[in-house]
């Protein structure tokens, strides 16, 4: 996927190095000149006026700089490509292992892409990656890797150079088989080559994505598409894997005991591969969620990542350990501060993330003893209730919501929610055209009615509410559902009957 720079982003990284170019420029007066016509935002002389700089300067130190600026000009105002990537060009080989060198890459691909210049696009990506990968300077970040990574990707597929999509992926997942985007590039990896017919690589290599990243949104996909490829090629045993996913569904409603006994079947099956560190994991995972201990995850991540070679399965590490110092600060907080409303709200969301909802459910029980009137307290308890499987309770929470904030249309989305998960669709639909009857322009409800609908064979209001969900909320997250779900209806002639 490109990364196509805005122009207002490229004119504030313009104005950006201004301060810098000025301290450089010493009694340089065409190249401040320059600067000022840039803050300026006039462009056209700014261009003038750095060609005859560079025209008097072609090796001076502020020529990089110089290109670099009017390079960005001629691409993002003026959309002349070719222009602008001899000047990247011209920075690369003149900057070999410097800031400028790295930036112009970047630059130039981008350049090489948008005229289609695939495969010369390619070749700049390629001892991009290699050099960005060995930079030990701060301006490299790994997504920035990443980023580049995927744009050479991109280039491969658009040229089917199969070939080299499959190395650099064996390249990306040798280096760091634990990477967060792991489960995703040994999928890819594995979808290479069923796209070449070569099923057995393919189906080797789904195997990898099920036993290293059970946890993954990958390896549920690859059960779901591929599982008839594992076992017809490689006689694939599902067994160990629905063990696995029988084990993190209880773990997530709370059912601590039933998990752990899951989770032991699955290592003594697995033992020493993968699947069995991923294993292990989870039920690390599960004594955080009986005890809250925060810090005693984080410490365990931290200390023993050299016992995960797959990273946590397909956990997120980098996203956990964001919500447990989330969790370690809010206590924190709160020892100082036991009144702190923002404290508990933060507290709080961080254990729902992390699925450890009865701690969670602590959390806003005593944020509403502070606060018993913020609805996000109320919220937050019936979505913790209901994740847990314990409807009633959710639905009283919903209530108190009610109670609360009967002119917010979520309050009775919300309870519409709990009782669609209870099963009961005739008082939910009752919620939804409440939240409807309150604003008539909130979306949510308008999707889960056409789902209603549609399950009921009601398919002309499905149709009708479907359609009004994406005329209010085009790009919502639901609206690739909503999509798919008209695509299947036909709108009958007759009216449906009423529920």
């Amino acid at each position: 996927m490109k990364i196509t720079p805005s122009k207002s982003a490229v004119v504030s990284f313009l104005l950006f190095l201004l301060p810098i170019c000025i301290i450089l420029a010493d009694d340089m007066s065409p190249f401040e000149y320059a600067n000022e016509l840039l803050w300026e935002q006039n462009y056209s002389e700014a261009v003038s006026a750095y060609a005859k700089f560079l025209e008097a300067n072609p090796n001076h130190r502020l020529a990089p700089a110089a290109r670099w600026t009017i390079a960005n000009i001629y691409l993002v105002m003026n959309n002349d490509y070719i222009s602008a990537a001899g000047l990247f060009q011209k920075i690369v080989n003149g900057n070999l292992n410097t800031e400028w060198e790295i930036f112009a890459y970047d630059r130039l691909g981008y350049c090489l892409e948008e005229q289609e210049k695939w495969k010369e696009a390619a070749e700049v990506y390629e001892p991009a990656v290699r050099k960005l990968s060995t930079s030990r300077d701060d301006v490299v970040t790994t997504a920035w890797i990443n980023g580049l990574k995927n744009r050479l990707l991109s280039c491969y597929r658009t040229t089917q150079d199969h070939e080299s999509i499959i190395l650099t992926y064996q390249g990306i997942l040798s280096e760091n088989p634990a990477a967060p985007s792991a489960p995703e590039d040994q999928y890819n990896l594995a979808q290479t080559y069923l796209d070449i017919n070569n099923s057995t690589a393919a189906a080797e290599n789904f195997v990898l994505v099920v036993e290293r990243y059970p946890v993954s949104d990958y390896a549920q996909r690859v059960h779901t598409e591929h599982a008839d490829v594992l076992t017809s090629q490689v006689g694939y045993d599902w067994a160990p894997f629905s063990t696995f996913q029988s084990g993190l569904s209880l773990s997530q409603t709370g059912q601590y005991a039933e998990a752990l006994t899951q989770f032991d079947q699955v290592l003594e099956v697995k033992r020493n591969k993968g699947m069995a560190y991923a294993a292990r994991f989870q039920q690390e995972l599960i004594e955080y969620r009986k005890s809250g201990d925060a810090v005693a995850l984080r410490e365990k991540i931290a200390s023993s990542r050299d016992d995960y070679p797959y990273g946590l399965g397909g956990v997120r590490v980098d996203q956990l350990d964001n919500l447990l110092g989330g969790i370690i600060e809010a206590q924190d907080g709160l020892a100082a501060n036991p009144e702190d409303v923002g404290g508990y709200v933060q507290m709080g969301q961080c254990y729902y993330f992390t699925q450890a909802y009865y701690r969670a459910i602590e959390v806003y029980e005593k944020g509403v003893a502070i606060a018993p009137d913020n609805s996000y307290f109320h919220n937050m308890l019936g979505y913790s209730y209901m994740n847990l499987q314990q409807y009633d309770e959710a639905i009283s929470a919903f209530q108190r919501l009610i109670d609360i904030a009967p002119e917010d249309p979520n309050s009775y989305d919300s309870m519409a929610e709990g009782y669609c998960l209870k099963g009961d669709t005739t008082v939910a639909m009752q919620f939804y055209e409440r939240a409807l009857a309150t604003d008539s322009s909130f979306s949510n409800p308008y999707f889960m009615l056409g789902q209603i609908y549609y399950e009921r064979g009601q398919n002309e209001k499905a149709v009708a509410h479907l359609r009004r969900y994406l005329e209010i909320d085009a790009g919502g997250f639901r609206s690739q559902d909503a999509q798919r779900l008209l695509e299947q209806l036909n709108p009958p002639s007759s009216n449906d009957d009423e529920p």
